[in-house]
């Protein structure tokens, strides 16, 4: 019970316990604090402990929030939300390809996505993605850049080139957002480029975008793959070919 002020220290970090047989009695990973504090800096909390050893520990944050008055209170059925329900649809039941080799950055995309009602893969650098991408078919891929074992720039112009996926959505992930950066993903051969730490409404709209704009790409497609397209096609031609002959 409790914990020395040495503890206290280092208790907030990634794969950090007190003490080493905490794993061996109960198991754990040392990654549920880490994670609590990055979700509580994403809100503009702060998430502090006191602790006596001998005596126990108490986990306490401060969150900043708006009060509403009574008379400031909007009408949920008519509130203009920034991610329609309309919107959102075109996102439910898809699977994307989730890339970053930060733990804490991938739980908490993760959780998001699945908010969503995506399906969530995860991978950890970019040989990782691209074995997933041969195994699998996405909707859309999160690559984040700086990676070990193969970035996601790398990994990027393989699943263009290499695989010849030319028209799967692969959105950037990256703390650097200048407009060379932003620049630099789209001439790889990215299709958007998005800003760390993620910000929700950011991240869903362009998976939105990205997608809706991929289905209706593919729609395009089949439709000129149609029978009957392609009949009209080859009769245009036949008619054409006829007069030019005559």
């Amino acid at each position: 019970m409790g914990m020395p002020l040495e503890q206290q220290t280092n208790l907030f970090k990634t794969y950090n316990q007190a003490d080493s047989s905490t794993t061996r009695n109960y198991g754990g990973t040392g990654l549920g604090l880490s994670i609590s504090k990055k979700l509580f800096e994403l809100m503009g909390a702060v998430i502090s402990v006191k602790s006596e050893q001998g005596v126990g520990s108490h986990f306490s944050f401060v969150l900043p929030l708006k009060y509403q008055l009574e008379d400031e209170k909007i009408d949920s059925s008519t509130e203009n939300n920034t991610l329609p329900e309309a919107s959102l649809l075109v996102l439910k039941g898809n699977q994307v390809l989730l890339v970053d080799d930060n733990i804490i950055n991938l739980t908490i995309a993760e959780v998001m996505l699945d908010h969503a009602g995506i399906a969530v893969v995860t991978a950890e650098d970019g040989q990782l993605a691209i074995d997933a991408v041969k195994q699998n078919s996405f909707d859309a891929i999160l690559m984040d850049i700086q990676m070990p074992v193969m970035d996601g720039y790398e990994a990027t112009k393989y699943i263009r080139t290499q695989l010849e996926l030319t028209r799967i959505p692969i959105i950037a992930l990256s703390v650097n957002v200048m407009p060379s950066d932003v620049q630099k993903s789209l001439d790889i051969g990215m299709n958007a480029h998005i800003g760390k730490p993620l910000n929700l409404d950011v991240l869903i709209k362009t998976l939105v975008e990205q997608i809706d704009i991929h289905l209706h790409r593919e729609d395009t497609l089949a439709k000129y793959r149609s029978p009957e397209v392609i009949a009209h096609s080859e009769s245009t031609s036949r008619f054409w070919t006829k007069r030019c002959c005559e």
